[in-house]
């Protein structure tokens, strides 16, 4: 017996064409969907990425400003250490009581001290290397000039003026100076013969230059 198919063929090429046109579609939608999630995706990992350049941008921010603020505190310790260096330099070398407890040590009885001065000046020199450890006091150029540093050397006098029995009482007090640690150099200004009614004097002028490399304890 022979079967017979009562649909019609034009009927069945537009079932499949629709079978198609369903699938295209799906496959349209589906892929939509794909981009769709694939940019939200995208958009988060961009945004991922941006979080963590400005984290960086700020990181660094935060890296110079604190790098400037060392800078600044490292000029400021400086600066600081500069005026500690000046201020001890100024305070350098013995005091006036400790001189002069000093010239009582050594006088002998045969000299007599008319007048003292004492005085402290500053010379202009050239900066040396460590050298307000040496009583100089250091004064730096700010800035990258070619000019060389210019110091100070604090120099301390004593001017004393007295009467010795003779030159050899003198020379002994001289020499007696010299030999104090309080006392870099002793200058003999001038030498007289004063003659009085019962005996003759020598009348002299002393240069006394004080230590300032010397550090007393007050």
């Amino acid at each position: 017996m022979s079967e017979f198919d009562l649909v019609p063929s034009e009927y069945r090429k537009k079932t499949k064409l629709k079978a198609r046109l369903k699938l295209m579609v799906f496959v349209y939608v589906l892929l939509v969907l794909v981009i769709y999630f694939a940019n939200v995706m995208l958009d988060k990992k961009v945004q991922s990425v941006e979080i963590l350049v400005k984290k960086h941008q700020e990181g660094k921010q935060l890296f110079l400003q604190d790098q400037q603020r060392y800078n600044d505190l490292h000029s400021t310790i400086t600066t600081l250490q500069r005026r500690l260096e000046t201020l001890n330099a100024l305070r350098g070398g013995p005091s006036a009581i400790a001189i002069f407890e000093m010239l009582e040590r050594v006088i002998g009885k045969d000299v007599w001290v008319d007048s003292w001065d004492y005085s402290r000046e500053g010379e202009s020199t050239k900066a040396i290397p460590g050298s307000v450890d040496m009583g100089y006091t250091i004064v730096v150029q700010e800035g990258n000039g070619s000019q060389e540093n210019q110091a100070w050397r604090w120099n301390t006098h004593m001017a004393l003026n007295g009467e010795a029995m003779d030159y050899s009482s003198l020379a002994e007090f001289v020499q007696a100076l010299l030999l104090q640690p309080e006392i870099e150099d002793v200058k003999v200004q001038k030498t007289n013969l004063k003659q009085y009614s019962s005996a003759s004097v020598i009348d002299f002028s002393l240069d006394i230059i004080i230590n300032n490399q010397l550090r007393v304890e007050q």
